[in-house]
């Protein structure tokens, strides 16, 4: 009886320092850019904070004990402070006769570098972009050769991929095709950083529209115990946080191009972060997230120790209606795509 109590006493102050350490992710994704950069790491176990309550929830109630409000609550009020991390699948299609589709796919230089040891997959990559026929196509790391692959260019008659023959190549490329006329492009570099965005106006029938590409600073760690054991944890921790305060700074430098556009704004990328980060919470600012819109399940584009993260977004202002978001359980990189189908607005 002892030893039981004894493991009863230990369960119930893990829980509570599970929940303080919860509270912490609460404050820090409200705290302003630049502060408090140390904790903004909590971004990143917050979804294991939360499936961690699950269970201490469903220990505590099936023992029918008062113990499982604590973790009740901290549901509650993570969903109220971060938005619902699992969207059930919406009862209604709602027609896109005048929609249009958008889909953000970070390729990893379309395997180039042979991280999934299996043949063809770059060819695999360019099939499934074909198949899926996004009318926007925004790529993240995307590979040279994608400046001149024909069935791409036939797909998509107007493109624009940020990398220039003759030109020392040392940034990640980005990519984005279109089968509407591109008007205009302008890159936004990074300072002191091999990511970086680029936006492009698009005629879309009688209106324009404006859509970023962004590919924010990279931890650049591989998802593997293995490696990370091999990395010592305080040097680990000291460049985890050097990024994070890099992509804060990005995100503010991509918010003061769009604050002054002159025409409605999608944002698609791959922010390597969490929707639970500060860096998340700046970058959606006023803008819908395709997947809280439309999207169904935990919207995973990326797993770590094969826990679920979404770290690909689509964001629209509120000139489009978003109709449709569709995640692709698709390993040819380590990233998985997403689609969003998007109306603009009869009254913008």
């Amino acid at each position: 009886m002892e030893k039981r109590s004894l493991i009863k006493s230990i369960f119930w102050k893990i829980n509570i320092s599970l929940a303080i350490t919860l509270s912490l992710g609460w404050l820090v994704y409200y705290l302003p850019p630049k502060s408090a950069t140390t904790l903004s790491v909590l971004g990143f176990i917050v979804p294991i904070l939360l499936m961690l309550h699950v269970l201490f929830l469903l220990l505590w109630a099936a023992k029918k004990k008062k113990k499982a409000f604590l973790s009740l609550l901290c549901l509650i009020l993570s969903f109220l402070i971060f938005g619902t991390f699992y969207r059930f699948s919406p009862s209604d299609k709602v027609d896109g006769s005048d929609s249009f589709s958008v889909m953000s796919y970070n390729v990893r230089s379309l395997n180039r570098n042979d991280n999934i040891p299996l043949a063809n997959v770059d060819s695999s990559i360019i099939s499934f972009m074909l198949k899926e026929t996004p009318d926007i196509l925004v790529v993240q790391e995307a590979h040279y050769a994608m400046r001149s692959i024909t069935p791409l260019d036939e797909m998509y008659p107007y493109k624009f991929v940020d990398f220039e023959y003759g030109v020392p190549q040392t940034n990640v490329i980005n990519a984005l095709y279109s089968k509407y006329p591109i008007t205009n492009v302008q890159l936004i570099d990074f300072p002191k950083s091999d990511n970086g965005a680029l936006f492009v106006d698009i005629a879309l029938k009688s209106d324009t529209i404006r859509v970023y590409n962004a590919h924010l600073q990279s931890f650049n760690v591989v998802p593997d115990m293995e490696h990370l054991q091999n990395e010592a944890s305080r040097k680990l921790f000291r460049r985890i946080i050097q990024v994070l305060k890099r992509q804060e700074e990005q995100v503010l430098t991509i918010l003061e191009h769009i604050i002054v556009s002159p025409y409605p704004v999608l944002l698609a990328g791959d922010l390597n972060n969490t929707q639970f980060s500060k860096v998340y919470r700046v970058m959606r600012s006023d803008l819908q997230d395709s997947f809280l819109e439309a999207g169904s399940g935990f919207g995973k584009t990326f797993k770590i120790f094969d826990l679920p993260m979404r770290i690909d977004y689509i964001f629209a202002d509120r000139h489009f209606e978003v109709t449709e978001h569709t995640n692709y359980n698709v390993e040819l990189s380590d990233h998985e795509p997403v689609m969003a189908r998007l109306r603009l607005k009869s009254d913008k």
